[in-house]
């Protein structure tokens, strides 16, 4: 006789429960571990002493700065003009300079004079230090030679000097 004829039902086989995994495996893998060596150090909280020496360098740039801007620390500070200048040969200029020291001290300045043509084809200057410091509120006068390029020293009609 057949299960249906007596009123049975019929039932579905069962399935077995998902496996979470493939069979082979019954957990995940696990994430390879550092080995000691490669693990980074601590942070470290920055020192006291760090932000002083950036504090330290800082005011020695300002110092400095201050220093530069009035005349160097020499005590001067100077007021310079061309007093005149001749062609000594076709690549020199004779150039004097009255230089007066503003300052409340004795100083020696530096000078830059500079000379060129109008078209700036021909140019020199040169750099020049006194021998000996200028007294507080005296003028004195000194000649520098100045190289002009291209042997174009007849043709300089501008000279400037500054200290």
């Amino acid at each position: 006789m057949h299960p249906y004829d007596q009123g049975q039902r019929y039932a579905a086989p069962q399935r077995p429960a998902p496996v979470p995994y493939p069979p082979s495996r019954t957990a995940p893998p696990a994430p390879p571990a550092r080995p000691p060596a490669q693990q980074s150090p601590p942070r470290r909280k920055p020192s006291a002493a760090r932000g002083f020496i950036i504090l330290a360098v800082i005011l020695a740039a300002i110092v400095i700065a201050v220093i530069e801007l009035t005349g160097g620390g020499s005590g001067g500070s100077f007021k310079a003009t061309v007093a005149g200048y001749t062609v000594i040969n076709p690549a020199d200029l004779s150039v004097a300079v009255h230089v007066t020291n503003t300052g409340s001290s004795a100083a020696t300045p530096t000078c830059t004079v500079k000379a060129n043509d109008p078209s700036y084809a021909y140019t020199g200057f040169d750099e020049g230090t006194l021998t000996s410091p200028v007294p507080a509120g005296q003028t004195v006068t000194y000649v520098d030679n100045v190289t002009i390029t291209g042997q174009g020293a007849q043709y300089v009609t501008q000279v400037t000097v500054s200290c």
